[in-house]
């Protein structure tokens, strides 16, 4: 979930500000992003044992952000991720916390070959980003991106039997070491990435999802804190379908169930600025990337629009199409309502404009009873109300830039006009 702040994004929405009918409304927001809390006692995910999930070869990436609160006594008894199995030797792969702060990596390769960190690497109700890789010659863990302790160690990744599990250990007979707190955006790999890699993808909205990530949850299915009775499936977000059955969570309120996740951001910016002349140029903020505008009315391309800036001959909706690297997403609509709006009137006199400071406004036979100032993207600046008189004088103190002044009278008399403050 933006997470983009977790607030999750890959969803922007529209928050409108509304000035009259003329102008033009945008804020983009995004859709909060949800977690899953873990009681501590009996809370876990079962995400099957699919082919795609034994890995067996010497690499592998493990990821999750988390938010524990409270510890149990040893490290291994506050299983993130686990899929590991003694049956026909020790086997599989495991990352787990607990001990004041201590992650632990657990590779089985017939046989335990662990790695943990000092006291005291994690701290209580706070979201870190967790993760450890195995590359073949060394097992190394990471906290917020940075690499904590690292160990020799070469083989490959004995094939556990049992299911992948999330919260808890892999199987119900070795007794109960669950995680207590939040979880989310947990990835597994069947490569070992490397630290740059795990840095730049950790805070960010995956948009694409590549072959070697085996499994990605985002845990954005349920409604944080809501009631989410009967929402008991966690959606792998890969081909691979390896979805989760949540058991013996509560599902309501903010304990053992879906509640507030970490805040990430989109890995494409699909936001918005405003340009010349008088606000009327959309503006793509993300830099270095293809560029499509479209029609929003009938969400078809305009021709020759693929430059990172679009500037349209008449009011309506428009988005753009953004493609970057292996990613393609649409910003959000904008209404664009302001071409037509007037310089000059023969009602009203507005001078100087353009106006360095004081602005000086008079009405011919009409009295001014109210003056707003709003900016370009409708956010009211000045207000002068009580005026009853037919002239008035103003003083801007505002940035260079395009505004717009709405004048009401008696009357029902209504009237905006572009000013420039130079």
């Amino acid at each position: 979930m933006i997470y983009l702040l977790k607030i999750k994004i890959m969803n922007p929405k529209i928050n409108q500000y509304i000035f009259s009918s003329f102008l033009f409304i945008l804020t983009l927001s995004f859709s909060a992003q949800s977690s899953i809390d873990f009681d501590g006692l009996d809370d876990r995910i079962d995400c099957g044992n699919n082919p795609s999930l034994q890995i067996t070869g010497n690499e592998i990436t493990l990821e999750a952000w988390v938010y524990p609160t409270f510890w149990k006594a040893n490290p291994y008894e506050g299983c993130v991720i686990n899929k590991e199995s003694s049956s026909g030797g020790d086997n599989g792969y495991m990352l787990r916390v607990g001990d004041n702060g201590k992650i632990n990596f657990n590779i089985g390769s017939n046989g335990w070959n662990e790695l943990t960190t000092d006291m005291n690497t994690l701290q209580l109700n706070v979201w870190q980003h967790i993760a450890a890789t195995y590359d073949g010659t060394s097992m190394t863990i990471y906290k917020d991106g940075i690499a904590v302790i690292s160990s020799n160690f070469s083989g490959a990744i004995g094939n556990s039997v049992n299911n992948l599990i999330i919260g808890d250990w892999a199987s119900l007979n070795w007794g109960s070491r669950n995680f207590p707190g939040k979880i989310d955006e947990i990835k597994i790999w069947n490569i070992a990435k490397s630290q740059s890699e795990i840095q730049n993808g950790m805070n960010a909205e995956m948009c694409s999802l590549p072959n070697t990530l085996i499994a990605y949850y985002n845990f954005e299915e349920g409604t944080p804190d809501g009631t989410n009775t009967g929402l008991n499936t966690l959606i792998d977000q890969t081909t691979n379908a390896n979805n989760g059955t949540l058991s013996n969570f509560l599902l309501t309120s903010s304990n053992s169930n879906w509640t507030q996740g970490v805040t990430l951001t989109p890995m494409v910016d699909t936001s918005l600025s405003f340009g010349p002349p008088y606000g009327t140029t959309i503006i793509s903020n993300q830099s270095g990337a293809n560029y499509q505008w479209i029609d929003c009315s009938n969400f078809t391309n305009i021709s020759g629009a693929t430059d990172s800036s679009y500037t349209p001959q008449s009011n309506g909706s428009y988005a753009v199409i953004i493609s970057l690297d292996s990613c393609v997403v649409t910003s959000s609509c904008v209404d664009i309502n302001t071409i037509n709006i007037e310089e000059t009137s023969n009602n009203v006199s507005i001078y100087p404009n353009p106006t360095k400071g004081t602005i000086f406004i008079k009405s011919e036979n009409k009295v001014i009873e109210k003056i707003t100032l709003f900016n370009l993207i409708g956010e009211k600046i000045y207000e002068f109300s009580n005026l009853n008189q037919s002239s008035s004088s103003i003083e801007i103190d505002t940035p260079s830039g395009i505004y717009f002044i709405e004048i009401r009278g008696n009357n029902d008399f209504h009237q905006i006009l572009k000013i420039i403050k130079e």
